[in-house]
């Protein structure tokens, strides 16, 4: 099989879903809050998620 075979199977086997109304724009909301607070440097950098959620919460203890 061709790599270019391959990533047609690969596109095909993925469906593909389309928001519209309240859930398109909330998820465009969510989207560009998360790229404002990327550019702000607001994010976590992290290998996993649970090094993630470790992180956010000890950076949410110093806050209070």
């Amino acid at each position: 099989m061709s790599l270019n075979e391959y990533q047609k199977l690969c596109e095909r086997a993925v469906p593909t879903y389309y928001l519209t109304d309240k859930g398109a724009e909330k998820l465009d909301k969510l989207v560009e809050n998360g790229l404002k607070d990327y550019k702000e440097g607001k994010t976590i950098s992290a290998s996993s998620l649970k090094e993630a959620l470790r992180i956010y919460g000890k950076q949410k203890n110093r806050k209070n």
